[in-house]
């Protein structure tokens, strides 16, 4: 199975210092189990598409820089906020791209028979109740 991205490619998009390899391949893992959960694909395309490309790297890297998922912290003089509506975006966004791929999530694919002509099935004599 292929990863949606390399680590050092999370790097380079982070544009920070080295980063710590066990935490970045932890932060592959969990963006790919969001986009997983979120496409319901059974494998990733190969080659990657550049919409989980980027999603991937995005999700990995808000991971990286918030494993807590807080909002905001404060220590000392410095406070950080972050958007954790940002990755509730991502993984919508990857739902709706990925509702009707084979093996994704599915709704009903291909095309459907126009309805009978003739009376619909409800018949409001017959749907009143029996006591």
């Amino acid at each position: 199975m292929a990863d949606l991205f390399e680590p050092d490619q999370l790097q380079d998009a982070l544009q920070q210092g080295p980063l710590n390899e066990p935490s970045v391949l932890i932060a592959r893992r969990v963006a790919s189990g969001w986009l997983r959960a979120a496409t319901e694909l059974a494998e990733w395309p190969d080659p990657t598409p550049d919409d989980l490309f980027g999603w991937a790297l995005e999700l990995a890297g808000l991971f990286y820089n918030n494993p807590e998922g807080l909002a905001s912290d404060t220590v000392g003089g410095t406070s950080a906020a972050w958007d954790r509506q940002r990755r509730a975006e991502i993984l919508g966004a990857a739902r709706a791209a990925y509702a009707n791929v084979a093996g994704g999530r599915g709704g009903p694919v291909g095309a459907f028979p126009a309805p009978l002509p003739g009376p619909d099935w409800y018949q409001p004599e017959l749907s009143r109740p029996y006591w």
